[in-house]
């Protein structure tokens, strides 16, 4: 079935994230997550640059967190019964969500530390 314009196409896809924050727990911790990075990044005033990594990462994770709930519907419409194959796949998806995770908070790291270690020398004084 093809979409007919794009508001439809847009509507769908709104719809595919509506589903995945209502059925999926981590995406729910992911996007709280995120949206208390971007709120403490703005309150330390970082720069675009410095934004805009933030924002990439950000979106590296939501998106490889839809793309494991895409996997694993679809492994679960193709069998309802255990099967090796399916369950490697459910755990691989799984595994890059976990790799961007890991990437994600090595970023955050990178840009809030300096700022951490600046705070807590000042309010170590």
């Amino acid at each position: 079935m093809r979409t007919r314009n794009f508001i439809q196409s847009l509507s769908y896809a709104l719809e595919g994230l509506r589903y995945a924050l209502r059925s999926q727990r981590n995406m729910r911790i992911h996007a709280l997550m995120a949206l208390v990075v971007l709120f403490l990044a703005f309150i330390l005033g970082f720069s675009p640059l410095e934004l805009a990594i933030l924002l990439l990462t950000i979106v590296l994770v939501l998106g490889a967190e839809l793309l494991n709930t895409a996997i694993e519907a679809t492994v679960d419409l193709c069998t309802e019964e255990y099967n090796y194959l399916a369950q490697r796949a459910k755990n691989v998806a799984a595994a890059a969500v976990l790799v961007c995770a890991f990437f994600a908070a090595a970023i955050g790291c990178f840009l809030f530390g300096p700022r951490a270690v600046a705070l807590w020398a000042l309010l170590g004084r």
